[in-house]
């Protein structure tokens, strides 16, 4: 099952697999990147998740061809075994951006921000990876995955990690309710704690981020 490249905003998505030039380069940067990013985010090692439902791993390059991020589709789960093209999924989006932490406001003797501009760059910087993640998963949710032999693994919906599914409580994205409100595109289910559970096949009737198109990211 062999998925056929797909491109977004100029960035090439490429499912590798074992013997693929890019598989080894891809999983790297996304082992890379997952540590950064727990470190970054929550300020504590990586931890796994010892459930295993299945992955597809692309390698992004971008218009030069280099290697630019990871994303994968994990914990894939079918729908209805009559039905094995309709997919769930948790989604793994390794960019760049991820290594941002927004630093506190560092003072002057008059009360000044002598670090603003930094605070805006990191903010803006999460701002883009949030954006990216969010115009993926709405190309997906919209689009499917084209496989080469024809047919199209049909995305349901994308869920989002949750230890009462058997997740690790690391992996639960907290806190982050903003961002889906601001740039979201895709009505998404939230739990009473603000919890993202999964997204619905609704598009928001008011768009929240009207800069950017459907299943986009401006790069």
């Amino acid at each position: 099952m062999h998925v056929v490249p797909f491109t977004i905003s100029g960035y090439t998505f490429t499912h590798v697999e074992e013997g693929d030039a890019l598989n080894r380069p891809a999983r790297d940067r996304w082992t890379e990147l997952h540590d950064v990013a727990t470190e970054a985010w929550r300020g504590e090692p990586y931890e796994p998740c010892d459930i295993s439902e299945g992955e597809t791993v692309f390698a992004i390059t971008d218009s030069s061809g280099e290697l630019w991020g990871t994303f994968a589709l994990y914990r894939q789960r079918a729908l209805d075994a009559a039905l094995p093209h309709v997919v769930s999924a948790l989604v793994a989006p390794m960019f760049p951006e991820l290594d941002v932490e927004i630093p506190g406001e560092a003072l002057a003797p008059n009360g000044l921000v002598v670090n603003a501009n930094e605070i805006i760059e990191a903010e803006e910087r999460r701002a883009t990876f949030w954006r990216r993640t969010f115009g993926v998963i709405e190309h997906l949710v919209e689009n499917g995955l084209e496989l080469e032999d024809g047919s199209v693994l049909e995305i349901d919906h994308i869920r989002f990690p949750q230890t009462e599914d058997g997740d690790t409580a690391q992996h639960q994205w907290t806190n982050v309710r903003e961002f889906f409100d601001r740039y979201m595109k895709l009505v998404v289910e939230f739990d009473a704690n603000d919890r993202a559970l999964r997204t619905l096949s609704i598009w928001k009737p008011v768009d929240p981020d009207s800069s950017r198109a459907r299943g986009a990211f401006d790069a």
